[in-house]
């Protein structure tokens, strides 16, 4: 049988190997020297406009199955006409227009299921082996145009036409085909590839940290009113972002192909984000500079630089909050080892402020009512001494009135004996709260703070003015001492001539302390004389603050109000709302039913200034039965560090200390208590009547004679009350145990709030158990939370949310932190298969 003629195959007369000739060898063009510099490194255009090709075969054409390798003498570019979604967006930040974006309010809800990924057909990323899989069948070579003579070409670009030009976008096909030719032809050099795309993207990571780093240092410097140091660190960021934008941009056929493969897009995109949301930081952080800039002008009232604030912080918070969500969604490993410590505490500080920020705009709507800008308005103002411990944050040892209008004070008056001012004028005479007989036989301003809830203390201290004084007020502003600190470190010392004393943020304390108790005015019953005389001048120094001050006072104030060392009431429905909305109004938060809820309530009576060295801890037990129903015990220590007849401090602490709970509760058992010696305690005046309000608000429903614990309903809940005496340098520790209102766990059948929510964690019997606790802080008072859940050992723990949380096999504790503000946390259970 005849051999079948083999196909024979023109060869170069230059390297004698098959595929091309002279005039197109690589090598031959190499060596020569009559070809110019562009003929040795031929260049190949991959055009996507779409317009249909020549049929004329190109002079450098490359036939890629060839064994000799051209790619080390290629170079990819890209028409530079062409622009992208990085450029368009740096010239969007270079014109600084505003964007605005409604803001979203968050609320703590428990975990939804993720929901299902919506992908259109042109969004949908290209999967790999889909991609490749028609052009692996083929091994002998890859069509390149149809004009060139190669079995099976046509057969070739009809499966690729199929795959890929009617299901894809055709930008992500041509994308994904060279990926394909890279893999398949250039194993070698897609290593190189790989290695230099990874060092493209360390290069874009370190710029856009080290932005971030540069807008850590200005958003310190804005909180700090350092305005040029803070544009400085803005200018430093923009640099650095503009580097890593500049080499995205010298990659942008390497950003087309990587966007085919999953893995690596998804780190492109981490770092596309982290530079995204450092140059929308950078923006609002303008926008902060230039109104603080525009507020620089001392003839302007605080008022109104409060307004141009405000319209600035509009521009910048849009900003604030897009970038934030794009910072959320980064994951922290992308970054070099070295940085992910400082990126997490620049979210941490940007998180704060961005809340912070939010807080002041919202507030800014009512800055023109609380200021005066409707009209004449008339405050109550209250100084709270928290080593004096009481219901809303410490005895009412002082007052003043402050009128305002316009942003501008008016008048200021500070009686120089105090709250005891009032003594002897009430027009009526009601009798005080059954603890409070230990100091007085009558109900009078100075005690008038006898509820943990501020609204209802408020209200009773205008109700004893108005019938002291027959005048009505407009709200009432506590403060407690600590708040003069943060003011004097934003104003400056104070010069009292008088007594040849100068008062600065670290002395003020003692000082007003040591005046107030052993002055010379104490002796003509003026002991708070002093206030009287510095007061106005620290009023007056704070409403001429320098202008590049107003932030900071901005961000002390939202401190403290969120840690409730101040705490305000307004007879203005709407302005009340606000402040109520921000957690600022000192409420006592209304829970459902089926969640735990607890408040540790001092009041020190008697007791002198001796709170100044106690410290408190709260343990928190809960212990869920067999059935469902929980068992809760808590546990308060109290030291006292003070010496036996130390000036001021060192007199013993007489508390009598309240617990609330959620409605319902069932007191089991008390012990460790100590009852003052029922000869301090005075009978109420004849003529007195029972007051209204504390009827209302405080219903005796029980008293537990074991313990002498006295059980009342107050606000919405159950509360227990007992006396603690703490001798100086000893310690007492009370417990309260008691059963809760509702059971922890929810068969399938039951119907609760947010079930959708819990059905990722059904188990499949449906079993299912959570619990919730809400604690909240008591003003001015020092003290330490813990707790732990426990639940039986037939369940195992699925979720937990909180600070300090940490789940456990059968439950969840909280390690000890301070209780500065107000706190809450969760947990899922399962029941064991």
């Amino acid at each position: 049988m005849r051999a079948k003629k083999r196909l024979q195959l023109r060869r170069c007369q230059f390297c004698n190997k098959p595929g091309h000739n002279k005039a197109t060898c690589p090598e031959f063009l190499l060596i020569s020297n009559t070809v110019s510099e562009a003929q040795k490194k031929p260049k190949i255009f991959f055009h996507t406009s779409g317009q249909k090709t020549t049929d004329t075969v190109s002079p450098y054409l490359i036939t890629l199955h060839n064994t000799r390798n051209h790619w080390q003498e290629m170079e990819t570019v890209s028409p530079e006409t062409e622009n992208n979604e990085w450029e368009k967006f740096y010239e969007e930040i270079k014109s600084q227009q505003p964007v605005f974006e409604t803001k979203k309010e968050t609320s703590f809800v428990l975990p939804a299921e993720d929901p299902e990924p919506i992908v259109s057909g042109n969004e949908e990323e290209l999967d790999f082996e889909k991609l490749t899989a028609p052009l692996l069948k083929k091994t002998d070579s890859i069509p390149v145009k149809e004009s060139v003579s190669q079995p099976q070409t046509k057969i070739v670009q009809d499966v690729i036409k199929k795959t890929f030009w009617q299901e894809i976008n055709w930008r992500k096909a041509l994308s994904g085909a060279m990926v394909a030719l890279i893999l398949l032809a250039l194993p070698l050099q897609t290593k190189t590839f790989v290695q230099n795309l990874r060092h493209s993207a360390e290069k874009i990571t370190a710029d856009s940290t080290e932005g971030f780093l540069a807008l850590q240092d200005s958003t310190a410097a804005i909180i700090s009113a350092d305005l040029p140091m803070a544009q400085d660190s803005i200018t430093q960021a923009l640099q650095k972002f503009n580097d890593a934008i500049a080499e995205i941009q010298n990659h942008r056929i390497l950003q087309a192909l990587i966007k085919s493969i999953p893995i690596v897009n998804s780190e492109v995109q981490n770092r596309q984000k982290l530079i995204i949301a450092g140059q929308k930081i950078a923006l609002g952080n303008t926008y902060l500079i230039k109104g603080i800039s525009e507020a620089n002008n001392a003839d302007i009232v605080p008022l109104k630089r409060l307004q141009i604030l405000s319209t600035h912080l509009n521009f910048a918070i849009p900003n604030f909050e897009q970038a934030s969500e794009d910072l959320n969604s980064v994951t922290l490993e992308i970054l070099p080892f070295e940085y992910q410590a400082p990126f997490k505490d620049f979210k941490t500080l940007f998180g704060g402020m961005l809340n912070d920020l939010n807080n002041i705009s919202l507030l800014s709507k009512n800055i023109n009512e609380i200021f005066g800008g409707e009209g004449l308005r008339r405050y109550l103002l209250v100084f709270q001494n928290e080593t004096e411990l009481r219901s809303t944050g410490g005895f009412l040892g002082s007052f003043a009135v402050l009128e305002i209008k316009d942003g501008k004070i008016i008048s200021i008056d500070i009686p120089a004996g105090g709250s005891y001012d009032l003594q002897g004028q009430l027009s009526v005479l009601v009798e005080p709260p059954t603890p409070l007989l230990l100091s007085n036989r009558k109900w009078e301003f100075q005690d008038a703070n006898w509820f943990p809830d501020f609204k209802a203390s408020a209200e009773k201290m205008l109700w004893f003015y108005r019938h002291s004084r027959n005048v009505t007020l407009d709200g009432v502003i506590a403060i407690n001492s600590s708040v003069l600190t943060r003011l004097m470190s934003l104003v400056g010392p104070i010069s009292d001539e008088q007594r040849n004393l100068t008062l600065n943020e670290k002395n003020i304390l003692e000082i007003l302390q040591k005046t107030v108790e052993e002055g010379e005015e104490k002796i003509i019953n003026k002991p708070k004389q002093i206030l009287s005389d510095i007061g106005p001048q620290i009023l007056a120094s704070l409403f001429s603050l320098k202008p590049e001050n107003t932030l900071p006072l901005l961000f002390n104030l939202n401190e403290a109000l969120n840690q409730k060392e101040i705490q305000v009431y307004f007879t203005s429905l709407f302005t009340q709302q606000t402040i109520e909305s921000f957690g600022w109004g000192g409420r006592i938060i209304q829970t459902p039913e089926d969640r735990d809820y607890l408040m540790v309530v001092n009041s020190n009576i008697q007791g002198q200034k001796s709170d100044a060295q106690i410290k408190q801890k709260i343990f928190h037990q809960a212990l869920v039965d067999k059935d469902g129903s929980i068992i809760n015990s808590v546990t308060v220590t109290r030291i006292h560090e003070g010496q036996p007849g130390q000036k001021f401090y060192g007199q013993t602490n007489i508390n009598y200390i309240r617990i609330y709970t959620p409605r319902g509760s069932e007191l089991i058992s008390a012990r460790g208590f100590i009852w003052p010696d029922e000869k301090y305690f005075r009978a109420p005046s004849k003529n007195a009547t029972i007051d209204e309000d504390l009827d209302e608000l405080e219903k005796e429903i029980g008293f537990d004679q074991s313990s002498g614990t006295r059980i009342t309903e107050e606000f919405g809940k159950t509360v227990f009350g007992n006396w603690v005496i703490t001798e100086p340098g000893s310690a007492s520790t009370v417990e309260f145990i008691y059963r809760l209102p509702f059971k922890a766990f929810v068969p399938q059948n039951t119907d609760f709030n947010n079930k959708k929510l819990l059905i990722p964690f059904l188990s499949s019997n449906g079993q299912l158990s959570k619990y919730q606790i809400l604690v909240q802080r008591q003003s001015g008072c020092r003290s330490t939370f813990e707790s732990q859940v426990i639940y039986p050992s037939t369940w195992e723990s699925t979720w937990s949310d909180g600070l300090n949380s940490t789940l456990a096999l059968n439950g969840f504790f909280i390690a000890e932190i301070p209780l500065q503000t107000d706190g809450i946390w969760s947990l899922i259970m399962n029941e064991k298969k």
